[in-house]
């Protein structure tokens, strides 16, 4: 598997994630995240997928 493919796989099974959390990670589970490091990259992968849906919204006009 080259670099693309596992990115690709990496991407698809965060946004798996994001999608069954609607999008959302609650203070409550991001305590359950054992290190600081893993829990900033959890943050950053619910805010970039936030910040995606925002952009579809401001391309639709909502905002």
């Amino acid at each position: 598997m080259d670099i693309n493919e596992k990115l690709h796989k990496i991407y698809d099974e965060c946004r798996a994630l994001d999608q069954e959390y609607n999008g959302f990670i609650s203070g409550e589970l991001i305590e359950e995240i054992k290190t600081d490091e893993e829990r900033r990259f959890a943050v950053h992968i619910s805010n970039f997928f936030l910040a995606e849906r925002q952009q579809e919204l401001v391309k639709k006009g909502v905002f």
